[in-house]
């Protein structure tokens, strides 16, 4: 952690000095870092800041960037038509993932037209996060008719151009022989392949699955210490599932060192996102004191978050 600290210092000063230069992606990146609080900065009014300059400079990146702040009103006030117009430059500018966004915004609206033209654009760049939104068209029907058959076949491209989401989805496909009504040859290899793509691709829901397989050791070979090496990259990812697990695992102390510190650490990161499961878990330790100091106040209002949930569904 503490080398971490230095290297996000020492990049700070370096964007810092290329921004007064006029640098756009220096000023984007200082805008992220203001955003997800690198190096001790933490301002979102200071993070629009420096990502409005670089969008103003033809920063496609931070065009994108200031464009979604606007949609979500993040430092600025909501504004879908500036959204929009920031998306639009983005996407003028050669952004992919500035493509994909205003293809699934079209979609969501039924404007079929224009999200092809923004879907088709993306392709033309093989994006794989393009081909992923038409798979979707495909399977659900979205302003066409369903096509399991081709929804399939453009997964697959998607995951090709290292779409992380689409490697997990073939891998579950190949672990349990179908997928939607298509009957597939069930391929455990296939399966593994695909989730060591998506891990490449950073998809945590690629890291717990193959974790998990690996821990448990039926499918594949059994590699306890691997298996709980993807959970955690998993749960570091944001993965609530996996930040149970390790949870549970530092909590129990028999696989891994017994350590409530972490214990407490993974249960509240999980939080919400983690369901009634994790809740529970989190109001146990803050009314016991595990791995953190006692709070029962903090457990009623936990337990009060817990009976708003439906049983054993996960929160958006």
């Amino acid at each position: 952690p503490e080398r971490a600290d230095m290297f996000f210092q020492a990049s700070f000063l370096c964007y810092q000095y290329s921004a007064e230069k006029g640098c756009p992606s220096a000023l984007r990146s200082l805008g992220q870092y203001h955003l997800f609080g690198y190096a001790e900065c933490r301002d979102k009014f200071k993070a629009v800041e420096y990502v409005k300059k670089a969008a103003l400079l033809g920063n496609s990146y931070a065009q994108m960037d200031l464009g979604l702040y606007y949609f979500i009103g993040f430092g600025v006030k909501k504004n879908e038509s500036k959204g929009l117009y920031w998306t639009t430059r983005a996407a003028h500018n050669g952004c992919t993932e500035a493509m994909e966004s205003l293809g699934r915004r079209f979609l969501m609206d039924g404007k079929y037209d224009k999200a092809h033209y923004w879907l088709s654009e993306g392709i033309k760049h093989n994006y794989g996060g393009c081909y992923y939104a038409v798979a979707l068209e495909n399977l659900h029907g979205i302003g066409c008719e369903i096509n399991i058959e081709k929804g399939w076949n453009l997964l697959c491209l998607a995951a090709d151009h290292n779409y992380g989401f689409a490697c997990y989805l073939l891998a579950e496909a190949y672990r349990l022989g179908e997928f939607k009504s298509m009957k597939i040859k069930r391929d455990i290899n296939r399966c593994a392949y695909y989730l060591q793509k998506g891990i490449k691709a950073l998809n945590d829901d690629c890291m717990l699955l193959y974790g998990q397989l690996l821990f448990v050791g039926t499918e594949i070979s059994q590699d306890i210490s691997k298996g709980i090496h993807y959970i955690h990259m998993a749960a570091q990812n944001g993965n609530p599932k996996a930040q149970i697990i390790m949870s549970g695992l530092f909590f129990e102390g028999k696989l891994v060192e017994k350590d409530d510190v972490k214990a407490f650490y993974w249960i509240r990161k999980a939080g919400t996102r983690g369901g009634r499961p994790a809740l529970r878990q989190l109001a146990y330790f803050y009314e016991e004191g595990i791995g953190v100091a006692k709070a029962p106040d903090k457990a009623k209002k936990i337990w009060e978050i817990y009976d708003l949930l439906a049983p054993d569904k996960p929160s958006e």
